[in-house]
């Protein structure tokens, strides 16, 4: 058994937030398959406590054995600390804060990865979280902003020193996005700083990369994310053309805006395209689609 705080998991194994893909009946069938932890969707904690419907959603709880953890995200420590008692309230068995989004639209807004670049907010932030709840609050970080500003290290004993249970680290730095290789062994530096579990991820998919991913970082743990294999449209494309020749023509199908193994966010374009090609298919609008 693994255990962060007075949670026990049976395996320090962890399915990672993704946005638009880890709700509720994504982590509801990832227990049943076997997965011992999956965290919600990044949850806004501004909006939770605003009550906004499709943040309230991203933190519904799953049917499992497993802990039901939420991930809250946000810039301003009071709001935080709302989101916590609220999580707590809806069940959450853990509360982790988001430190590690590279996407523009959150470290645009000073939140995700852009809080490593602000150690004393950071700080704030963890504070105000743990004060608004009595679960084990945990953090998400990258390696640090860039190559000239690698801090995780600092981050993660900020994170100890204020009251968090366990630090995860991604393996590559806000600007790197997803591209090259995680590096393992930099999270080592992370693991050395601090008493509490750290929680290695970035390219880990299966046994093999789980088990070069620990022996490299000395982590006691790693958290997986589907590969992300499809980056063009024409590969996104040619993805919904095998799985249509595969299951049938007229077996209906719905497309979402983070499929499992997609890297990018599909463009209107290639909605349109896949549309087109395929009178079967059901189509989930996003406010971020005008006119389709």
């Amino acid at each position: 058994m693994f255990s962060v705080g007075d949670v026990q998991i049976a395996a320090p194994v962890f399915l990672a937030p993704m946005s638009g893909v880890t709700d509720a009946p994504a982590r509801t069938e990832a227990d049943r398959f076997g997965a011992p932890a999956v965290v919600t969707e990044m949850v806004a904690g501004a909006e939770l406590a605003r009550e906004r419907v499709d943040f309230v959603r991203r933190a519904a709880p799953h049917n499992g054995s497993g802990p039901f953890i939420i991930q809250l995200a946000g810039r301003d420590p009071e709001w935080m600390r709302i989101g916590a008692e609220l999580s707590e309230s809806a069940g959450a068995d853990i509360i982790d804060i988001n430190m590690g989004c590279p996407a523009k639209k959150v470290t645009g807004g000073q939140s995700g990865c852009a809080l490593m670049r602000e150690p004393e907010l950071a700080r704030r932030l963890i504070a105000g979280t743990v004060a608004g709840t009595r679960r084990p609050v945990t953090v998400k970080m990258r390696l640090g902003w860039d190559d000239a500003c690698l801090n995780a290290p600092e981050i993660a004993r900020i994170a100890e020193g204020e009251g968090a249970q366990m630090v995860t680290v991604h393996g590559r730095t806000r600007q790197q996005f997803y591209e090259g290789r995680a590096n393992w062994a930099r999270i080592a530096a992370v693991v050395e700083s601090i008493r509490l579990p750290v929680i290695a991820n970035g390219d880990i998919v299966d046994a093999r990369s789980g088990a070069e991913a620990l022996k490299q970082s000395g982590a006691a743990g790693v958290m997986i994310a589907p590969p992300n294999t499809l980056r063009t449209d024409d590969q996104i494309v040619g993805y919904y053309d095998q799985a249509v020749e595969a299951i049938g023509a007229d077996v209906p199908f719905v497309i979402q805006d983070y499929p499992l193994t997609f890297s990018v966010v599909m463009s209107p374009s290639v909605i349109r395209r896949i549309v087109m090609a395929h009178p079967s298919c059901v189509m989930l609008k996003h406010e971020d689609w005008p006119g389709l």
